[in-house]
């Protein structure tokens, strides 16, 4: 399993290159019904990565129920990334996804 190439973002973290993107739109559930905003997450150095699929406490900006300006900056992914990584997930292990909680703090 692998994130698509289009629209993926690169990120060093410890030496190590990650992919990263977020839905370009919302799904159904994350427009109408406030679900959570989710990353995914992948070492673009190995034949075999294992996805890091990330749920964050947050909503989409781009919900229909209330907007507000919170941006996922590269220094978040990178502390994403670390957090995963101390707890469990190994990126090069392939299989499937790691799914992880990550809270990030909502700008109003």
């Amino acid at each position: 399993m692998a994130i698509p190439k289009k629209g993926m973002r690169k990120i060093e973290c410890k030496g190590k290159v990650y992919g990263w993107i977020i839905r370009s739109k919302p799904t159904y559930g994350q427009a109408a019904f406030q679900t959570p905003m989710t990353i995914g997450i992948q070492d673009l150095e190995c034949e075999n990565p294992k996805v890091l699929h990330v749920t964050l406490n947050i909503d989409r900006p781009d919900n229909w129920i209330s907007n507000y300006e919170t941006h996922i900056t590269p220094s978040i992914v990178r502390n994403i990334i670390k957090a995963a990584r101390n707890d469990g997930w190994e990126s090069n292990s392939g299989g499937l996804a790691f799914k992880y909680k990550y809270g990030v703090i909502k700008h109003t």
